[in-house]
């Protein structure tokens, strides 16, 4: 297997929603609503923080957001 991951850019915002969205489709079922990581602007989200990309054999296979403050990075889940 062949694994890069890389910086994503806003040329990648709608894989990322796409991703994120497959990720939390189980839980609509059990919780009957989307939930709130579905709804997210995706576009604005890879603007304002970091977002790294895992792609395994040239296919995106994950991902994570993260927000940088001064003293340590925050890892990113939207519940608001």
């Amino acid at each position: 297997m062949n694994f890069q991951i890389r910086r994503a850019t806003t040329d990648d915002a709608p894989r990322v929603g796409l991703l994120t969205r497959a990720a939390y489709a189980k839980w609509v079922p059990v919780i009957w609503r989307e939930p709130l990581p579905m709804k997210v602007d995706y576009a604005a989200a890879v603007r304002e923080h970091w977002v790294d990309l895992l792609h395994v054999d040239g296919v995106l296979a994950g991902l994570i957001e993260m927000v940088p403050e001064p003293q340590w990075l925050l890892i990113e889940n939207p519940v608001h």
